[in-house]
C-alpha cells in the first residue's frame, strides 16, 4: 500500500529509523517487545548469568568512578565564580550522588520478579494474547507502586542496553551492561583507555547533574533552585560559550547544550582523574601503537569509541546529541592538554586562544 508507506515516511525525521522500521521482521519485532519491554529482567538474568561477572567489574569502576568524583569535588572547591552557599549545594549534591554498574543491584531478587507468577504460554497462544497477558501483569505491578516510597535501586531505563543514563530526579547515575563491551571496556588493556571511553561517559552521566537542566535539582532529586542570582548568571554566561561554540559546528547550541557540557566536563574530569589514580606510573603501549605517549592514546581511545557509519547529513536535527565527529573535535578542542599531547600549533583549529570551560 503505497499512500500507507508515505504516511509512514512523515513520522520519522531519520532514514535510517524508517529503514529500520519498513524493513523489521514481524518475528523481530515480536522478540523486541518481549525482551526489551515485557519480560526485561528474566531476559536480563539469563543474560548476565552467562557473560557477565559483575563481581570482577564493579570494583574497577567504582575505582574509576570515585576518582573522577574527587577530581570534580576538587574542581567545585576551586572555581572562584562560585559563592559559597551555591559551593556548599553543589558538593552536596555530589556527595549525594549515586551509581550503579551492570544491572540493578535487586534483579536476582525474585521475590519481586513481576513475571514470576504468570503462566506458561501455550503453543496455540497467539502473540497478541500473549502480549496482552504480559502487559496486563506489567501494568498492574506498576499501578500498585502508586504512593509507595521509590525504590531507587529499580531501574527506570532498559537493563539491556548500550548505554549511561543519569536520573534526574533521583541524583543517580547507572552504567547498563551493553556498553560494558570494547570499545568502552575491557579488562585486558590499559586503564588509558578504560578512562578515555567509559571514564568519559560515567563523567558525562555526573555531569548531567549539573548541566542546565539538572542543575535545577537537589541533592535529593527535587525541583529547588540552590543557586545564588549572581552565581547562576555567571554559569549562564559560561555555559553560552558552548552555543555559540557548537552553533558554528551546525548544530543547535541550545538544544545539545546539556550533552555538550557532559561530553567536555565528562573528558575533563576522566582525564584528570587517570592522571590521579595513575600518580607517576606508567602504562604498556598497545601492540602497533608504541610510538604513541600515554597521553596521545588516551584521547586516540576516546576518538576511537565514537567510529561510525552514520553519515553527518543522515544524523537527526532533533537528537540533542550532535553527530559524533562534532563530539570528538569540540571536546578534544577544549581540553588544553590534547593541543599539548599532539604538538598543535597555537591558534590552530585544535589549539585556539579561546576554550570554554565551566570549573
Amino acid at each position: 500500500n503505497i499512500a500507507y508507506f508515505k504516511k509512514l515516511h512523515a513520522l520519522f525525521t531519520s532514514k535510517r529509523d524508517f529503514a529500520n522500521y519498513a524493513i523489521s521482521s514481524r518475528s523481530i519485532i515480536c522478540t523486541e517487545l518481549l525482551t526489551s519491554v515485557l519480560l526485561v529482567k528474566p531476559v536480563a538474568q539469563m543474560y548476565v548469568t552467562k557473560y557477565k561477572n559483575r563481581e570482577v567489574i564493579v570494583p574497577k569502576l567504582t575505582k574509576m568512578v570515585t576518582a573522577i568524583i574527587e577530581v570534580l569535588a576538587d574542581m567545585l572547591n576551586n572555581a572562584e565564580w562560585l559563592d559559597y552557599d551555591t559551593r556548599k549545594n553543589a558538593l552536596n549534591k555530589l556527595n549525594h550522588m549515586e551509581y550503579s554498574f551492570v544491572y540493578p543491584e535487586n534483579l536476582f531478587d525474585d521475590t519481586l520478579l513481576i513475571e514470576k507468577d504468570i503462566p506458561p504460554s501455550e503453543p496455540s497462544e497467539s502473540f497478541i494474547a500473549l502480549f496482552t497477558r504480559l502487559m496486563r501483569n506489567k501494568v498492574t505491578a506498576s499501578c500498585a507502586r502508586i504512593n509507595q516510597p521509590v525504590d531507587k535501586t529499580e531501574w527506570i531505563q532498559p537493563i539491556l542496553t548500550s548505554n549511561g543514563f543519569y536520573v534526574t530526579t533521583q541524583n543517580k547515575f547507572h552504567i547498563a551492561i551493553g556498553i560494558l563491551e570494547s570499545p568502552h571496556f575491557n579488562q585486558n588493556v590499559p586503564d588509558y583507555v578504560t578512562y578515555a571511553t567509559l571514564g568519559v561517559i560515567s563523567g558525562h552521566e555526573i555531569m548531567h547533574g549539573f548541566d542546565d537542566d539538572g542543575r535545577l535539582y537537589d541533592a535529593a532529586g527535587n525541583k529547588r533552585n540552590w543557586w545564588k542570582t549572581e552565581t547562576a548568571e555567571k554559569y549562564v554566561k559560561k555555559t553560552s560559550c558552548y552555543v555559540d561554540q557548537y552553533t558554528k559546528e551546525g548544530v543547535d547550541g541550545q538544544l545539545s547544550l546539556g550533552e555538550n557540557i557532559g561530553d567536555n566536563v565528562g573528558m575533563e574530569l576522566a582525564y584528570k582523574a587517570y592522571k590521579k589514580v595513575m600518580g607517576n606510573a606508567t602504562e604498556p603501549a598497545l601492540p602497533g601503537f608504541e610510538h604513541f605517549t600515554v597521553d596521545q592514546m588516551f584521547f586516540l581511545s576516546y576518538a576511537n569509541a565514537w567510529c561510525t557509519s552514520l553519515k553527518k547529513e543522515e544524523a537527526d536535527p532533533n537528537d540533542p546529541h550532535p553527530y559524533a565527529l562534532t563530539r570528538v573535535k569540540m571536546t578534544s578542542t577544549n581540553i588544553e592538554e590534547f593541543s599539548e599531547a599532539f604538538k598543535c600549533p597555537k591558534k590552530s583549529t585544535m589549539n585556539p586562544d579561546d576554550r570554554c570551560s565551566i570549573w
